[in-house]
């Protein structure tokens, strides 16, 4: 005698939530062995690691020690971050410091000492919030950016 037709479609419904059961357990184990077989490292030696193989030389509160001389800085200032990274070919040269001169004062300043050491006033941007002066001189670049309580020099010499 045929079986009725519901419980072939009842049948086929059980094996197909079987099957896909057993998939979804494989799949499960197969993430897990996984997980596991890969290295553990915590975040904090994560950032260790990172900051031990930067090739940043990073020195807080001073400048780098290749840093143009005849740049002028704020007397006084607490100077907040000094960077070096030589690229090879270029070099670049990062450093931020606080600033008690308004940012008017800072852009007279600064856009006078790029004019008068030779450099090639390539951008020019003041706002009440913050200024930009950007140049070139001997194929080595300069960008000081200036806040209302910051000033950042970059320069890139190649």
């Amino acid at each position: 005698m045929p079986l009725p037709r519901e419980y072939v479609k009842a049948k086929k419904g059980y094996i197909f939530v079987g099957v896909s059961a057993v998939v979804l357990v494989l799949v499960i184990v197969i993430i897990l062995k996984i997980q596991t077989s890969l290295p553990r490292m915590s975040v904090t030696e994560n950032r260790v690691q990172s900051q031990e193989s930067s090739p940043f030389q990073t020195t807080k509160n001073e400048l780098p020690p290749d840093f143009p001389s005849n740049i002028p800085i704020e007397n006084g200032s607490k100077m907040t971050q000094g960077d070096s990274k030589d690229y090879g070919d270029q070099k670049q040269l990062t450093i931020v410091f606080n600033t008690a001169k308004t940012i008017e004062q800072n852009f007279t300043l600064y856009s006078d000492f790029l004019g008068g050491d030779g450099w090639s006033m390539r951008n020019k941007y003041k706002d009440k919030n913050i200024a930009s002066l950007y140049g070139t001189k001997q194929g080595s670049n300069i960008n000081i950016t200036i806040s209302t309580e910051q000033v950042s020099i970059a320069i890139l010499k190649k």
